[in-house]
Order: C-alpha cells, then structure tokens, then sequence
C-alpha cells in the first residue's frame, strides 16, 4: 500500500512572528492566575472571580492567535497553489502562474514608484526572503488571493508570499509552473535582415 505525503504547509511569518512574542506573557501569566485560584480553593480561602476572569481572557487570546498563525498557510496541492486562512480559501491553478523567484523583501520596493509603499507593520522582515509569483493578468487569481490573505500581498501583478521556507517553496513550486514560447513578435516588427556576403 502506498503511503501518501502531505505537502507541507508554509505558514505566513507574521503570524509565526506575533506567537512566538506574545505566547510568554499571555499564557504564562494565566497558569499562574489559575494555579492562584486553585490554591484559593484547597486552602478554602475565597477565590477572586477576577483572577478566573483574567485567566480566561489570556488564554482566549492566546488562542485566537495560535489559531491565527495555523490556519493561515501556503501549499501546494494537485491542481495549484492553495492560499488558506480560517474558513477561507483559493487554489491558484499552476496554468495561471507564470514564474516564481525569491528575494528580499525590502528589494521589490526599491525602485522610485515602489519606494515608501512597503506597509508599515512589515518593514521589520524588509531583510527576509519572500516568494514572488507572477500570476496571468487575464485570471481572477489575483483578486482571489487579495480577499484570503489580505490587499498587501499583491503588488502589481504579483503575489508576494512572506512566508517560512519561501526557499523551499520555490523549489518545490517551479518545476509545476508550465513553460510558455517567447512571445511572438508585434505586427510592425521588421524581419530579420539576411547576412551579407562577403565579396569573393
């Protein structure tokens, strides 16, 4: 029997980011509260409803953005390139891309008309590697990963995936992207002049 392998999930690195600072202070703090309250109740001393109250809220945000950071992913699946976060989803169909590369974030807004558009909340991972994934212009592909993941990972025509292993995704997401012949050339395009002869 066959054993089938799960593609691995990408996961954004902002959100990787956000649990990794605040998974200390938002739980640590409530197991304390709550070893407080049972204490209160084996030494039979009165229990302050609000350190129950204060626990709970830490450990609700500490699951809102546990859940955050696993449910928004990139990965790979038979018919594309899947975008997931909570109950959403889109797949980008491999048809519709058309290259991937990877490099610093901070770089794909180095030119003078990019220059100063890099969002705030993202100006940290300006030294990270990110995936770039030109996408058709003629598909919807585009506007779908905007409504999943957010406006700001599009730029242009592009999808820019800051996410853990963009290297590895890269390799992994290329050799699926079909290759496509050079353009044609336009209408006007004069022809090839012939080689001259050189004189006998």
């Amino acid at each position: 029997m066959t054993q089938v392998t799960a593609a691995p999930r990408y996961h954004l690195v902002a959100d990787d980011d956000l649990w990794r600072r605040n998974r200390v202070w938002l739980l640590y703090p409530a197991v304390l509260l709550i070893g407080f309250a049972i204490l209160g109740v084996v030494t039979r001393h009165v229990v302050d409803p609000t350190l129950l109250a204060l626990a709970a809220i830490l450990i609700v945000a500490g699951g809102v953005i546990y859940w955050r950071r696993t449910t928004r992913y990139v990965t790979l699946v038979a018919d594309g390139l899947l975008l997931h976060a909570g109950w959403r989803r889109c797949v980008l169909g491999f048809g519709e891309l058309r290259r991937a590369r990877t490099q610093t974030l901070g770089s794909l807004y180095d030119s003078p008309s990019r220059r100063g558009h890099l969002p705030t909340t993202l100006r940290r991972y300006s030294t990270r590697p990110v995936l770039v994934v030109r996408v058709d212009q003629d598909g919807a592909g585009l506007g779908d990963a905007a409504r999943v993941l957010g406006r700001r990972i599009v730029l242009e025509r592009d999808l820019i995936l800051l996410v853990e292993g963009a290297g590895r995704l890269e390799q992994a997401l290329a050799p699926s992207i079909p290759r496509r012949p050079p353009a044609a050339s336009g209408r006007g395009a004069r022809p090839p002049r012939p080689a001259r002869r050189r004189p006998a």
